[in-house]
């Protein structure tokens, strides 16, 4: 997964036509029939892929990693533990709705205060949680 570029809509409907050619091409060369490549190689299989993996890069540890550091990975990690311990389903909805949010509407600083507020919220929770095993 590829995941330097910001991905949008306008880069997914951009590579759609290459990314197309080139599967075509190979699958041409491999010996199969031009029916059976256009069945499997055409828009309505490629657009949704497409935008599939672009929402799935948002939301790769690989991404977390490269904006916020290893520190900000485990942070991450320690605030989706601590949402879903503590049920907070709405902040998760948050999470997994905003990269099409962002894919769609906004620039990138909007998942980074996300995913900032899920750091800051894992962060806290620790905390919390340590005081009461010092306590004990």
């Amino acid at each position: 997964m590829n995941i330097n570029y910001i991905c949008s809509v306008d880069s997914v409907i951009r590579d759609v036509p290459m990314q197309l050619w080139e599967l075509s091409t190979n699958d041409g060369r491999a010996g199969q029939g031009p029916e059976i490549v256009k069945l499997f190689h055409n828009k309505f299989f490629v657009y949704p892929s497409n935008f599939f993996d672009c929402y799935l890069s948002y939301l790769f540890p690989r991404y977390v990693y490269q904006n916020f550091s290893i520190i900000g990975l485990i942070l991450f990690f320690l605030g989706i533990y601590f949402l879903v311990i503590n049920k907070n389903i709405r902040i998760l909805f948050l999470l997994l709705f905003a990269p099409v949010i962002m894919m769609l509407f906004f620039p990138s600083i909007y998942f980074t205060l996300i995913y900032v507020l899920i750091m800051v919220y894992g962060l806290v929770y620790s905390i919390i949680n340590l005081k009461k095993y010092v306590q004990k």
